[in-house]
């Protein structure tokens, strides 16, 4: 089906680019683009969880005509869809951060930097006519059966979730739903004013469904919420069913709406609620029971028979549905049921009444959980027996990595020990090619010093990536290797009470990152010089300052993203940029209050320096080490830095060495001591 003879704002067989084109709504638009004779480049964060959509029934063929592409780019890095934008007359923007992180300044400018992010991109790209903004219902208001509140296009917004979220801490884990309620609602707003204040040349519209089912394609779409609920009910499961009534739509007619908001020409500047009707649990357990004849349901439980209410002013959804689908929404029973068909399918869940009791083994087998192994809670970390613990974990040198390293589960792809220092900038949706076992220093890295570390520096040349498993090795740990399982006391406690996440970071960071993450940095022959000045001098200074330990989960999560591809890698990636956030408003407050940086401030900002280079943000890389230098030369020059020469020397060889291309700093007589 093409646009026929529809008048559309951009002419069939444009190409328009589509964000998380690999999701569950994402895949669902793509192919609805493709069937009306559109081009779609599809953005993702791993080409490996895309295989499916190209290997999809309807979208293949369409790839062998090269009328559907995929590119890698990552809504947490600046400038990563700068290229993704390039000829396409539209974008569809689904892909967002949204995180359930129960502290709202971290999740909620998290999710906003994430929306904005595209919206630069195509701000910039003149090809661009069409924007659509994926939103939710959740953004306009907490739904809730009974309530006949009017939801307006651009002023009625979720206000009780900002006040929830923003109120004052302790921020715990009750506090989640709010934040990523206020998250989606800033998120949308900022979008809005982007537009407002920047006036780009292309027509925004948003699109904001509420629980969206039906045409499940992959089994990796199970992972949301409402299949999962459907599944407990299927299960009998009733008591994890809190929520009594809520509005469906069918994730085709959703891509349908998201369509019809970038090519219908009459519809611009709209806030689009995509609700094809009102259901509560008891309507889906009549489909069940049509269904599935043979099976014994759970009892209806919802006497009352709740439903949803909510007036919505110019509602133009159903209207677009029968111009762009020539058809009404498509029905509850028809979303329930293939929801459900494709579940039991895929998880061979038993038709017969003796499900019930295989439930539990069931759910254990087909829901695995992450696993965190600690004998010490968080909230313990500041009892003298776990700071001991902790110490002594920080003590650990590098033989338990080697020995761990040694594992071949192929849950973690690991650098080879020939891949050269460039191999590390390669993103984690791209495979690496190893370099030459005897290429010399002078040839894997351009600028290199004899002894010490070595300058942070761009890549030169191109490097071809291969499939090859030969070094792919897991990195994981055993209990000798956590807190819990510390033998030694050394250092210091940590500045603060960690999470389950932080601990499995502060693990990867001193067990990965130091022994690979950094061979940018310094001569394979300063191996154990620059490993042993992290681990007995650095690591357990930043233990004590909160700004550092931001930093160190920072670097921590980008080198996990960009080198795994397993259910940690996404949370990772996410939480990557939250702590980004978090160093640069932590910097920022340093730098006003103090008269002269100290060694914590100076630190984070070369942290956030090395950082941005690895992103390949080079002028965030190149404003960070002006202010290095700038933090040095008031401190009295590099001499005066501390932790035993070891933050001098770091800066000396990244932003002050004379043969930097990048920063040209002070010739300062003090660095032919590092010459």
């Amino acid at each position: 089906m093409a646009a026929g003879n529809k008048v559309t704002a951009i002419p069939e067989g444009s190409w328009v680019l589509v964000t998380a084109a690999n999701g569950y709504t994402g895949g669902h638009i793509v192919i609805e683009l493709l069937k009306r004779g559109y081009k779609v480049r599809g953005s993702v964060r791993n080409k490996a969880s895309a295989q499916w959509l190209l290997d999809d029934e309807i979208v293949s063929s369409h790839v062998k005509r090269g009328e559907f592409e995929l590119v890698v780019a990552d809504t947490s890095v600046p400038n990563a869809f700068d290229d993704a934008v390039k000829g396409v007359s539209a974008v569809i923007h689904v892909a967002i951060i949204s995180a359930f992180d129960p502290d709202p300044n971290v999740a909620i400018p998290a999710t906003v930097e994430a929306a904005l992010t595209v919206c630069r991109s195509a701000a910039r790209e003149p090809s661009v006519k069409r924007f659509v903004f994926t939103s939710s219902f959740w953004a306009a208001t907490f739904p809730a059966p009974g309530v006949t509140q009017t939801i307006t296009n651009l002023d009625t917004w979720n206000e009780a979730a900002l006040q929830a979220a923003w109120a004052p801490p302790p921020y715990d884990a009750s506090r989640a739903i709010p934040v990523y309620c206020a998250s989606k609602v800033e998120a949308e707003k900022a979008v809005w004013k982007f537009v407002e204040d920047e006036k780009p040349s292309w027509v925004v519209n948003s699109v904001s469904p509420c629980v969206i089912i039906g045409d499940i394609r992959s089994d990796q779409h199970l992972r949301s919420v409402p299949p999962q609920l459907l599944e407990q009910l299927y299960l009998g499961n009733t008591a994890a069913l809190s929520t009594t009534a809520m509005y469906y739509s069918h994730v085709t007619d959703v891509a349908v709406i998201h369509v019809a908001a970038a090519l219908d020409p009459d519809v611009k500047n709209q806030r689009i609620q995509v609700l094809a009707g009102s259901y509560n649990w008891d309507d889906c357990l009549d489909i069940l029971r049509k269904a599935y004849p043979n099976r014994q349901f759970a009892a209806n439980f919802l006497p009352d028979k709740p439903a949803m209410a909510y007036t919505i002013e110019n509602n133009i959804a159903p209207s677009l549905i029968k111009k762009w689908a020539e058809r009404d929404w498509i029905s509850l029973e028809a979303s329930v049921t293939e929801t459900v068909d494709f579940i039991v399918k895929h998880k061979n869940l038993r038709s017969n009444n003796q499900a019930a009791k295989s439930t539990s083994k069931n759910n254990n087998r087909e829901h695995p959980m992450i696993r965190f192994i600690n004998t010490t809670h968080p909230d313990d970390t500041t009892s003298a027996h776990s700071l001991s613990l902790i110490r002594s974990h920080v003590a650990r040198h590098s033989r338990a990595a080697r020995q761990e390293r040694k594992l071949q589960s192929h849950q973690v792809i690991m650098f080879p020990p020939s891949a050269t220092p460039e191999t590390t900038l390669i993103s984690s949706e791209e495979e690496y090619h190893s370099g030459d076992d005897q290429a010399t220093a002078s040839q894997r890295l351009p600028w290199k010093r004899a002894g010490g570390l070595r300058l942070l520096a761009p890549k030169q040349a191109s490097w071809s990536r291969s499939t090859s498993t030969d070094s792919q090795r897991q990195w994981e740990f055993n209990p000798i290797q956590l807190i819990g399982g510390a033998r030694k006391d050394s250092s210091q406690g940590f500045a603060r009470a960690l999470s389950d996440d932080e601990q499995y970071l502060f693990d990867y960071y001193l067990n990965y990152v130091i022994l690979n993450g950094y061979s940018s940095c310094y001569h394979k022959e300063s191996d154990k010089e620059f490993q042993d000045s992290m681990r007995d001098l650095w690591v357990p200074y930043a233990m004590t300052q909160p700004s550092l330990m931001a930093a160190i989960f920072h670097v921590a999560c980008r080198n996990y993203a960009a080198t795994t591809n397993n259910d940690r890698t996404h949370r990772f990636a996410i939480q990557k940029l939250q702590y980004r956030l978090t160093c640069l408003s932590m910097a920022k407050d340093a730098i006003a209050s103090q008269e002269v940086a100290d060694d914590t401030t100076i630190s984070l900002a070369l942290i956030l320096a090395s950082e941005s280079f690895f992103e390949g943000d080079i002028s965030a890389y190149l404003t960070h080490c002006s202010g290095i230098i700038k933090m040095v030369t008031a401190r009295g020059g590099l001499n005066m830095l501390g932790l035993s020469g070891f933050l001098t020397k770091s800066i000396a060889w990244s932003v002050y060495t004379p043969t930097n291309q990048l920063v040209l700093g002070p010739e300062e007589a003090e660095l032919i001591n590092y010459n």
